[in-house]
């Protein structure tokens, strides 16, 4: 049965559970795919400006890449417990004068 108008849209009341539906909802999240949330990840876009183009809410971004990254799966060319190399790893200890570098060498 008809419940009124909410958000432009007729709103139901369903007689048996009492719940409230919509004919159509107009949430802008549920129209976006993950792959564009992918696309802007990729091309390292902020979560701010990911919110500010889609026109979603950072919350609702922050948890859709969560779930993308746990349907990623571990790259096998790196093993857990191998030596790899390591190009140009600087650090800095208290003060900016100094850069120790560190690099190793692949070891089999």
């Amino acid at each position: 049965m008809k419940a009124g108008i909410r958000y432009g849209n007729q709103q139901y009341k369903c007689k048996t559970c009492y719940k409230y539906q919509r004919k159509e909802y107009k949430y802008h999240a549920y129209t976006i795919n993950d792959g564009t949330i992918k696309k802007y990840v990729k091309e390292g876009v902020g979560i701010r400006s990911m919110s500010r183009l889609l026109c979603i809410h950072q919350g609702t971004i922050i948890s859709r890449i969560k779930n993308i990254a746990k349907e990623l799966k571990a790259d096998p060319a790196y093993t857990k417990g191998s030596e790899y190399e390591v190009d140009e790893l600087h650090t800095f200890i208290k003060k900016k004068l100094k850069k120790p570098g560190l690099s190793s060498a692949l070891k089999e």
